[in-house]
C-alpha cells in the first residue's frame, strides 16, 4: 500500500489495474476536477458519482468514501471499480459481500451507484491472483476481463 500525491491510499492491486484499463480502453487518465469528462480516474469521491437525492441523507462514512478507479467511456457509461483486498473469507467476509460492517455499508454503496445509472466492478482479491501480485501480464488481465464479463462489459 502507498499514498498518491493527494493523500488518497492505493491498495495492492489498484497500480496494476489501473494501468491495465487505461491501456486496454485507451483511455486518458484524468485528475477529479475533470469529471466527468471522458477517461480514468483514480479516488473518485462517492459524491460526485450518486445522484443528488442520496447526498441528502448520506452518511458521513459514505461523505468521505471514494471508488478506487473510474472509467468515463461516454455521459451515460461510467463504470465504477472496488479493488478489494484480502481474502478474508475464514472470517466470513467474502468481498464485498460478507458479513460485518464493512460489507453492509459497501452493499449500501453499491445500491446507490446502481440507482444512480453507474456500473460497479468488483475487482476481489480471491479472484483475481495474478493482478494482486502486481503482475502486469495475460493472466492479471485475464482477472479484470472476467471480473468485467459478469456485468456484461467487454475489455
Amino acid at each position: 500500500m502507498r499514498t498518491d500525491s493527494q493523500g488518497n491510499w492505493i491498495g495492492r492491486g489498484e497500480d496494476t489495474a489501473f494501468e491495465i484499463l487505461k491501456t486496454h480502453l485507451k483511455l486518458e487518465p484524468k485528475e477529479n476536477n475533470s469529471f466527468p469528462e471522458t477517461g480514468i480516474y483514480r479516488q473518485v469521491p462517492l459524491l460526485l458519482l450518486i445522484n443528488s437525492i442520496y447526498k441528502i441523507n448520506l452518511d458521513p462514512i459514505h461523505q468521505k468514501g471514494s471508488l478506487d478507479i473510474v472509467t468515463v467511456l461516454s455521459p451515460i457509461k461510467i463504470i465504477c471499480f472496488r479493488v478489494q483486498n484480502g481474502d478474508s473469507r475464514k472470517k466470513g467476509h467474502k468481498g464485498h459481500f460478507g458479513e460485518g460492517p464493512k460489507p453492509q455499508l459497501d452493499k449500501v454503496q453499491l445500491s446507490m451507484l446502481r440507482a444512480s445509472g453507474k456500473i460497479v466492478v468488483d475487482l476481489n482479491e480471491y479472484e483475481c491472483f495474478e493482478l494482486f501480485k502486481e503482475r502486469l501480464n495475460l493472466y492479471s488481465i485475464a482477472d479484470i476481463a472476467n471480473a468485467m464479463r459478469l456485468e456484461n462489459i467487454k475489455l
